[in-house]
């Protein structure tokens, strides 16, 4: 019996490492995915911002934005994230030196990219703001009885007596969000403009 635990114990360990260990099957070079990023003619004109029922969030000047080539391999990498989660998925750490890294340039969330080859390309920008708040509830207290007695002074009935204050508190918030969309030039000389938004 205590083998056979033994065993499924192993089992169990090996099928867990397994699943923290996937990886896409895509082969990764270096090299190539690099020669993507080699100058063209084509530019990346583009605007990022979050939108919720607060309004509309620009990203500030001098939040990075991100630009990779949208290869097979990282294509396969989104998907297996999808599928088993980000952090169960290893990925080569060469595709972190795979970028082009600008920033925003302007009060409009406004960023440009120059430069580009013909090809498809995923960018990415950090939006962060600050607000204020107010929440808002009501408290309902009892603060009596109200009693009805008949002729013979006897208690008919007995109800409580309730009061409703209303309470707001005001504070101040800071959130951060992440913004991805793609674009693709099909041929050199193109100029595109990309909206990274989330609503």
């Amino acid at each position: 019996m205590k083998t056979i635990r033994s065993v499924l114990l192993l089992c169990l360990t090996l099928s867990t490492l397994s699943w923290a260990q996937v990886r896409p099957t895509t082969r990764f070079s270096l090299q190539e995915t690099l020669k993507l990023l080699d100058d063209g003619s084509c530019t990346l004109r583009g605007t990022a911002f979050v939108q919720d029922e607060e309004g509309i969030h620009l990203a500030q000047p001098g939040s990075r934005v991100i630009l990779v080539p949208f290869t097979p391999y990282l294509a396969e990498y989104f998907e297996l994230a999808e599928r088993h989660g980000k952090e169960n998925v290893t990925v080569d750490l060469g595709i972190g030196s795979c970028c082009i890294m600008t920033q925003i340039h302007d009060q409009r969330g406004g960023f440009t990219i120059p430069n580009l080859k013909p090809g498809r390309y995923l960018v990415s920008a950090v939006v962060r703001w600050e607000g204020v708040r107010t929440h808002k509830w009501k408290e309902r207290s009892q603060t009596g009885r109200e009693e009805t007695y008949n002729a013979f002074g006897q208690l008919l009935w007995s109800n409580p007596t309730f009061t409703t204050t209303s309470h707001s508190e005001t504070y101040k918030f800071a959130d951060i969000q992440r913004v991805i969309g793609e674009v693709q030039f099909t041929s050199e000389g193109q100029v595109v403009d990309l909206i990274l938004k989330r609503d």
